[in-house]
Formats: structure tokens, C-alpha cells, sequence
């Protein structure tokens, strides 16, 4: 089964599962289980027993979680995937106990495969932050830079530009609050020490700035989410400039933005 990236898979009744597969020799695929895939939302039930010792089901409650793995999805549980191979696995309740029956019996191969695949070149250029060398993680398509959102929003932590990242799964989409602190997430202003150029797809994330909703070109980078640096600096009015002498990007907080 193919499908094109991003892929969102929604659970159906009963006990299922999500890996990513790993190809082996004779080319076929198996469950490779040193990797999760976190659902995008998590839905469980709460449950109590009465005085016969039977379930009384109480409210279903949805859980955002980074954590959770993909393992017996309750129904309406989902998870949007990116390009790759992964196996999807079903065990019908009915066949619980069954001789010899098991998860690897209804496997099904879901290969999702990237759309309007463009390289993405790793970004050359130094960096200045308030005239402060600063490190980051960027890549240039098609000669604009692009830079992860959190890594901005941290690096500008503190000042007059600050502003806050959030994520709503339910609505899929980024929320930006201007002049307010950056709240870390863990894995900002990671740098790759030997950068290659990757596939960048388009991405459909939706962006709300101050609860309005903005359009930007954004590429999906090795599973992380990229915006044109001056896209970003002219939403929030962040002076962008650029040093083709000593090759250099500066960020200053406190001037305004200028074409």
C-alpha cells in the first residue's frame, strides 16, 4: 500500500499497531522496534467495575502526547506519518487466544512517499544574533534560508522580539504568541556537526499568529519543520540583513524589517 507524505492514519476497532519496518535480506520487512512513533492524539477511556465485577465505561479523554507508543490504538486514536516504510498491524479482538494467530498475521506494508521533493543544501553562511555569533541548524532552497522555529525562538528568548511556540493537535496547526518568553521543548539549536543536503517537502503545518492566521512557504526537513528566515523576521518585524563580504546573516532584535 502507498500513500503520499503527510499520511495520517487513523485507528479502527480493536488492537493495532505502528512501526517503522526494517528491510531484511530475503527483502522482506519486519517491525524494527528501536524506534517509536508517537501518536498524535491519544484517545483512552476511563473505565470502573461494579459490584459484578463488570466494566462500566466512563468518559473518553484526549491525550497530546510525545510519549505514548503505538501499541493497542483505541479506535479514533491517529498519527500523521512521514515518508518512509512502516508496518501496520491489526488483531481483532475476536481473535484473542486464537491457536497460532498473531499481530504478524494481518500485517499490512505502508510505504508514504514524499510529494514535490526539492534538495535542500545546508546553509554556508555565519549568523549574527544581536551581533553575537550564534549556531544553528539551517538549510537554503532555492537561495532562501530557512531556519527550524524554536531555534529562533530561542535564540531570541529574553528580548524585544520575543515570542512563544506552541502546538495544537487537534487543530493541527503552530501557534505564535509575540512578546511573550520561548518555553523550551528540549532538542533546540541541535547542530548536526557534518550537515548533508536532505529531501525538504512542503509542509501543510497552519500557522496562527496572535490567533490570526498566517501563510507562509514551510518545508519538512528531516522530520522537523523549516520557515524562510525572512518570512518569520518580517511577521514580526525583526531586522534581517545580509553581508555578502564576509558571507554573513545578521538578526537584530532591535531594529525593524526592511526589503
Amino acid at each position: 500500500m502507498e500513500a503520499t507524505a503527510p499520511c495520517k492514519v487513523t485507528y479502527g476497532f480493536g488492537d493495532q499497531y505502528i512501526n517503522y519496518a526494517e528491510r531484511l535480506e530475503d527483502g522482506s520487512y519486519d517491525s524494527d522496534y528501536s524506534k517509536r512513533i508517537p501518536f498524535d492524539v491519544y484517545r483512552h477511556t476511563f473505565y470502573t467495575y461494579d459490584e459484578n465485577h463488570e466494566i462500566q465505561f466512563g468518559d473518553t479523554v484526549d491525550t497530546v502526547t510525545n510519549d505514548s507508543p503505538m501499541n493497542a490504538g483505541a479506535e479514533n486514536n491517529y498519527v500523521t506519518l512521514g515518508e518512509g516504510v512502516y508496518i501496520v498491524s491489526n488483531y481483532h479482538p475476536s481473535l484473542r487466544g486464537a491457536g497460532g494467530q498473531c499481530f504478524s498475521d494481518y500485517n499490512v506494508i505502508l510505504t508514504v512517499k514524499s510529494k514535490d521533493t526539492i534538495t535542500a543544501v545546508p546553509t554556508a553562511s555565519n549568523v549574527l544574533v544581536d551581533n553575537r555569533a550564534t549556531a544553528f541548524e539551517a538549510y537554503n532552497i532555492s537561495g532562501n534560508n530557512y531556519f527550524k522555529l524554536r531555534d529562533l525562538a530561542m535564540a531570541l528568548n529574553g528580548t524585544d522580539k520575543q515570542f512563544e511556540v506552541t502546538w495544537n493537535a487537534s487543530e493541527q496547526a503552530i501557534l505564535l504568541l509575540s512578546q511573550k518568553a520561548y518555553t523550551a521543548v528540549g532538542g533546540e539549536m541541535q547542530i548536526n556537526a557534518s550537515p548533508v543536503e536532505q529531501n525538504a517537502v512542503h509542509s501543510a503545518a497552519t500557522i496562527f499568529l496572535d490567533g490570526n492566521a498566517v501563510s507562509f512557504t514551510a518545508y519538512t526537513i528531516g522530520g522537523y519543520t523549516y520557515f524562510k528566515l525572512r518570512d518569520i523576521a518580517k511577521l514580526l518585524n525583526i531586522g534581517v540583513n545580509w553581508d555578502p563580504t564576509s558571507g554573513t546573516i545578521g538578526i537584530q532584535t532591535t531594529a525593524t524589517y526592511t526589503e
